[in-house]
């Protein structure tokens, strides 16, 4: 056992011994090669060294020193014996150091002022779309100044353009605080194709107002203005917000400023890349009760609350309904400046104001309220926890939750949410509501619902799609 032990050692001695020539080798025939020094200004990064030289069990593997070196690149060699390829590290160490005081980096230089802006911008941007913190942007700032550009910001509050001041207003119970509209349609453009944007076609916003809460253990709340260019959903910006306990007392005082820009914009147009267009606030976009808010109406529990109607509601069974659906007068916008019905207005809004608002048509009925999580909730409620005879069978209902479950991983990715049980219908959101009515519902509730029942789900099925 001894012995084997010493011939192992001993071919491991020759081994090394053949690796430790080999390499001695190589350091000579490079010695003897004119290489001139490393130039300042190239970078270690820049050195394009193969793994080949890092370490070298085969000589065969080695190609020649004129294949692998270009002439461009200027090596300092070290024949140390043992230790000249013996890793990484230590032959990134052969290299002629390259830190900031012995060298420097060739970055672009931005000679054009305006690109040097355009740049700016774009970086704004990307920060902002990525949701960079200010201490990585401030220290990605301090390194663009060094190596490209020393005209840049060296603060992210100034690249970003952060306002140093903000002119809040007071508008009880809390406070206001207005962006404009200018602002806000500034950058939707900036963010859409406007190939289409003639100053024939102008401009055409919607605007939504709300409240939300902003905490559960307080009545905290914001009240938002914003819009979006009419046609394109998808990109929103903010117009203006409000901060209180309660919702604005007044809503003329609340909509005040939106509205003096509003009417500014209407009169003499929007300016956007030194064309003037057109401009023009195609719709209000509310709930019920923000519409009943901001046009000081009835609320929807009103008797005459409805905002395209002179119906007039009737109290059955502790609530408001509208069973009248012949011989209906439409309202006008004429009619309803004149205050035509008295009992449908409880004050005068400023919105009236705004130069060539159509205060019914550009007030369209809220879809998600009235029908998704209006009527086609109550009826799921009805058949779920109502009272017979319209309340369903417990096996009835346990059926179509079955179906609707089978249903899920045959949902394509258009459906926001995956159809759940009914156990928990009080939980659905409104487009839940949505693609039972529209789509799931007629096809499961078939088989299961009364022919009465059926067909007055399908009535409001062909209705609403």
């Amino acid at each position: 056992m001894a012995s084997k032990r010493k011939r192992n050692s001993v071919c491991a001695s020759r081994s090394q011994y053949r690796i430790a020539r080999t390499r001695t080798d190589l350091a000579d025939e490079m010695i003897s090669y004119d290489v001139p020094q490393v130039a300042d200004n190239i970078p270690n990064s820049d050195l394009d060294v193969p793994n080949s030289l890092a370490i070298i069990d085969d000589i065969s593997n080695v190609e020649p020193l004129h294949s692998v070196v270009d002439d461009s690149i200027d090596v300092e060699v070290h024949s140390d014996e043992f230790s000249l390829f013996s890793s990484d590290t230590e032959s990134n160490n052969n290299v002629r150091d390259s830190s900031p005081e012995s060298s420097t980096f060739n970055f672009p230089t931005t000679t054009n002022d305006h690109a040097s802006e355009n740049f700016q911008s774009h970086l704004a941007c990307w920060a902002i779309k990525f949701n960079i913190p200010h201490v990585a942007l401030n220290a990605l700032l301090l390194l663009l100044k060094m190596f490209f550009d020393a005209t840049l910001p060296s603060n992210a509050r100034t690249l970003l353009d952060t306002p140093r001041q903000l002119h809040i207003k007071t508008i009880e119970p809390g406070q206001y605080f207005h962006i404009g509209i200018i602002k806000a349609v500034t950058k939707l453009l900036a963010k859409n194709n406007l190939a289409h944007l003639t100053p024939a076609s102008g401009i055409k916003i919607c605007v939504n107002i709300d409240g939300l809460p902003i905490e559960k253990s307080s009545s905290n709340q914001l009240w938002l203005i914003l819009c979006n260019l009419q046609g394109n959903v998808n990109n929103v910006e903010l117009i203006g917000v409000y901060q209180g306990f309660d919702k604005p007392k007044e809503p003329n005082i609340f909509l005040n400023d939106f509205v003096q820009e509003a009417i500014f914009l209407t009169n003499n147009g929007f300016t956007f890349n030194g064309k003037i267009f057109p401009f023009e606030i195609a719709a209000f976009v509310c709930d019920a009760p923000a519409k009943a808010f901001i046009k000081k109406t009835k609320g929807h529990a009103g008797y005459s609350s409805c905002t395209k109607c002179y119906t007039v509601g009737n109290f059955v069974e502790n609530r408001v309904c509208f069973p009248q659906i012949a011989n209906l007068k439409h309202r006008t916008n004429q009619e309803f400046r004149n205050k035509v019905d008295e009992d449908h207005h409880t004050g005068t809004t400023i919105l009236e104001s705004i130069p060539g608002l159509n205060m019914i048509a550009a007030f369209p009925l809220d879809y998600m309220h009235l029908i998704c999580l209006g009527v086609m909730r109550k009826l799921l409620l009805m058949w779920v926890t109502g009272k017979p005879p319209t309340k369903l069978q417990h096996i009835k209902v346990q059926n179509i939750s079955q179906a609707l479950i089978k249903q899920r991983p045959f949902s394509p990715c258009e459906f926001a949410r995956k159809p759940r049980s009914l156990s928990e219908v009080n939980r659905f959101k409104a487009t839940e509501y949505r693609q039972f009515l529209l789509y799931t519902g007629p096809v499961i509730l078939r088989s299961i619902l009364s022919l009465d029942m059926y067909t007055n789900f399908l009535s409001l099925h062909i209705e609403a799609a």
